[in-house]
């Protein structure tokens, strides 16, 4: 669909922001099927290829590097998964102590932590610049034609682009509480998935808005906007002790710049737990932030009263329910509350007394075994 938006602005005559659109679309792909092969020729040092080779469901190394090169490493990963859950149908007992039983299992789940870190990346390298960039088109346009099929091509890629990254993290939140038995599970038709939906979809919601409108009349200088919240973001992390690349002192200051620019949309800890004291800074700095571009906006833009008030009225309601259903999240309906063992006491303490705001923070490769 983004490659349709792309189309449509190209046969508009704005052949900019085809390019634009396009690029966002190209370079995540590639980018994503560098990151999925490399995982794949690091599965063939460890003990995972062993594991595969013995239930059948090793893959060549021609092969998967073909499959990368013409952008197909999702669709391969799939077919992957497809077979490995075949092979778990053929279980009879389900509770099974086989070890052969127990491996096949580890493995599906350790497939799908692969496509939804995956996912992760295609959130933050796709859907959000796409979110970001089509509104701020639209504001530059001054107007939507909705008569226009191609304007309303447009249209719809925004709310499609949000819903598909609150997807992801929805979708990686709940594969990544899957590999670890000390962690609630987490329920895909329950109130806690649906207010962690709807927390992610406003908040970025909330954040694009501002960054659009304030684009949309002070086009370079969103640019010092975000050097300065880079900044900020850094030094929110730079005291958050970082458990990834031990070892390696440049590898890991490159993963805080990327969760730097990930906190550009939304709250991700390098730490895992106790995160409330990270939690509290990000969301007071980001409300700071973003009320003081859209009120600059809105002192400045030469749009007319009814558009301003209903733009400043919707950055703040969608900050609010953001809020809102995170705080729910929490407090009543996280995964914790649900399990009626010692264990789950203890998580639901945890959850209430720290504040814990993600379950863990993004990993560059969760899933080997």
């Amino acid at each position: 669909m983004d490659v349709r938006v792309a189309v449509s602005h190209y046969r508009r005559g704005d052949s900019i922001w085809a390019s634009f659109t396009l690029s966002f679309v190209i370079i995540s792909v590639v980018i994503i099927e560098i990151v999925s092969v490399n995982w794949y020729l690091e599965d063939e040092k460890g003990h995972k290829k062993k594991i595969l080779k013995k239930h059948g469901l090793e893959i060549k190394k021609w092969h998967y590097l073909v499959c990368h090169v013409f952008l197909c490493g999702s669709l391969l990963r799939s077919c992957q998964i497809f077979k490995t859950v075949r092979l778990i149908r053929q279980i009879k007992n389900r509770t099974s102590d086989d070890k052969d039983d127990k491996e096949r299992y580890r493995l599906y789940i350790a497939q799908l932590q692969d496509v939804s870190t995956l996912g992760v990346l295609e959130a933050f390298m796709e859907e959000a610049p796409q979110v970001a960039l089509q509104i701020y088109i639209l504001l530059r346009r001054g107007g939507v034609d909705l008569g226009s099929f191609e304007d309303l091509i447009v249209v719809l890629s925004i709310p499609k682009s949000l819903a598909l990254f609150a997807l992801h993290l929805l979708i990686y939140a709940r594969y990544l509480k899957d590999g670890d038995e000390e962690s609630p599970q987490m329920s895909w038709c329950s109130f806690g998935s649906l207010l962690y939906f709807v927390w992610r979809l406003f908040m970025l919601t909330s954040r694009i808005l501002a960054l659009a409108l304030f684009a949309s009349h002070f086009t370079r200088f969103v640019f010092v906007v975000a050097g300065i919240r880079l900044i900020l973001s850094y030094a929110l992390l730079w005291r958050q002790k970082c458990e990834y690349f031990e070892g390696a002192p440049i590898k890991q200051e490159l993963f805080r710049c990327a969760i730097a620019y990930v906190h550009m949309f939304c709250f991700f800890p390098l730490e895992g737990k106790n995160t409330r004291k990270w939690g509290y800074p990000y969301y007071i700095l980001t409300l700071i932030e973003n009320s003081t571009i859209v009120l600059l906006w809105n002192f400045v833009a030469r749009y007319n009263l009814k558009f301003r008030i209903t733009m400043l009225t919707a950055e703040w309601t969608t900050f609010a329910i953001g809020i809102a259903s995170l705080v729910l999240f929490y407090r009543c309906f996280h995964p914790s509350f649900y399990l009626p063992t010692e264990r789950s006491a203890r998580q639901v303490h945890n959850v209430a007394e720290n504040g814990s705001m993600h379950q863990s923070s993004l990993t560059c490769n969760v899933s080997h075994v």
